[in-house]
């Protein structure tokens, strides 16, 4: 008896008939959660339209903007910007 167990446990399991079961799941899930990503990113988008809008309506919203206008045209600005998307495009590219 304890021969005839230790024979059939040293032996690897058949691999389980699933008909695609899994793959559906998984892609299932991936439905699912690209679904989720859609939604939270319309979210952003409308909750920063309410507050863009929202804002320009007020003072502090309209010296926001003035401010913003002007330093839209500083080249230091634009130039620490295209620095920084610069340094984010090499860390990107460089493989871990």
């Amino acid at each position: 008896m304890s021969d005839d167990l230790d024979l059939l446990l040293s032996q690897p399991l058949e691999e389980p008939v699933d008909a695609a079961f899994s793959a559906r799941v998984l892609a299932n899930i991936g439905g699912m959660r690209a679904r989720d990503d859609r939604i939270e990113i319309a979210a952003l988008v409308l909750a920063s339209c309410l507050v863009l809008t929202l804002l320009s309506l007020t003072h502090a919203g309209q010296a926001a903007a003035l401010s913003a206008s002007q330093l839209a045209y500083s080249v230091p600005f634009a130039l620490g910007i295209s620095l920084l998307f610069l340094s984010r495009l090499l860390l990107d590219a460089i493989p871990e």
